[in-house]
């Protein structure tokens, strides 16, 4: 292309990368994110970015704004995406990623916690992470630190299979220490 200079016609065959521009009049290439002051635009020309780097997208002003927690977009996005139900993303993320990486047998959660948890698996205290539940007709208790389920039976009640080792304490009963009345 010849662009036309007082003094004389310049010719400029030179190529840019996909992140410069060309300024044709000096035929040159410039960083789109020095152009703009914007260390997220990826592509440009020279008159405004076009284009923004992963987990950002290029707002009504032509700026590239970072995608918040729980969203995420591809390069060159318009907008962010909301990340699906059981993903969760960090600030700036170009994808979303399953709450179960994080949080084995979690099912719902956000950056910070498990909010729900899969079948069968309850939230811990501190929400950091999915205990598993104890099945029906069983209640959990603290054995020195360890949480074990047993069996819970009423006083006349029979077991079903023979308790070899493991002694039955009735709900109703009154006890004292380690000694039931």
């Amino acid at each position: 292309m010849c662009y036309i200079n007082p003094k004389k016609c310049i010719i400029c065959t030179r190529s840019c990368n996909s992140d410069e521009f060309k300024n044709v009049d000096n035929c040159t290439c410039e960083s789109c994110k020095t152009k703009y002051n914007d260390s997220h635009c990826s592509r440009c020309n020279s008159q405004r970015c076009l284009q923004c780097d992963q987990g950002y997208y290029l707002d009504n002003n032509n700026k590239c704004t970072i995608c918040p927690k729980g969203t995420y977009s591809n390069q060159g996005a318009s907008s962010c995406i909301t990340c699906p139900s059981g993903y969760y993303s960090n600030q700036g993320a170009a994808s979303c990623t399953k709450c179960s990486t994080k949080y084995p047998n979690c099912k719902t959660c956000n950056n910070t916690q498990c909010i729900e948890c899969e079948t069968n698996y309850k939230l811990s205290d501190d929400k950091q992470k999915c205990e598993k539940r104890c099945p029906n007709k069983t209640i959990e208790i603290d054995a020195g630190g360890k949480k074990l389920c047993v069996t819970q039976y009423n006083m006349g009640d029979q077991p079903e299979f023979p308790l070899t080792g493991v002694s039955v304490v009735s709900v109703n009963s009154k006890c004292s220490g380690s000694a039931c009345c």
